[in-house]
């Protein structure tokens, strides 16, 4: 095709020079500056919950051979013999407390943080019966406050990370 070097080099040229002007022709336009978001919150203000003192009851309930659980039950419980359950995941125990406090309603707290990260969760309660552990522990603590037996009407999950 080429007969002789010179003629090899001068289209290896020639297409290096094809290229570079190719390439000068096809820069890419500048990105687009990112846009506003539209949502945004002026009705109400975002401010951070203070904790304050809580009228219901709380005593430590123990976990898994450590003492990373709290109970609390609500002063509107007081004198009940049905509540509702809330077991809170990972986080301030306050939290969870004064939230079901704030409802007025009947209810016990269970809160539980057990480490850092998913995988202390899912390691604990993974084994079979742990969390039947959990409920019967936490059935004792209630009739033993209360004096009584204690019927749990409902069981609410939350969690926080």
């Amino acid at each position: 095709m080429f007969r002789t070097a010179r003629a090899l080099t001068a289209a290896i040229l020639s297409a290096v020079g094809v290229i570079r002007v190719a390439q000068a022709q096809t820069t890419s336009p500048p990105p687009t500056p990112q846009q506003a978001s539209p949502m945004q919150e002026g009705i109400r203000r975002h401010e951070r919950l203070p904790q304050r003192a809580l009228p219901g009851t709380a005593v430590p309930l123990g976990h898994a051979g450590s003492t990373t659980g709290e109970l609390y039950v609500t002063h509107a419980a007081r004198g009940k013999r049905a509540l509702d359950v809330l077991i809170h995941f990972h986080g301030a125990a306050w939290l969870s407390q004064q939230s079901a406090e704030s409802l007025g309603k009947p209810m016990a707290v269970v809160s539980l943080t057990l480490g850092s990260g998913s995988g202390v969760y899912d390691r604990t309660f993974r084994v079979p019966g742990t969390m039947d552990s959990l409920m019967t522990r936490t059935q004792r603590l209630l009739d033993s406050l209360a004096g009584r037996r204690i019927t749990v009407n409902r069981l609410f999950l939350s969690g926080f990370s």
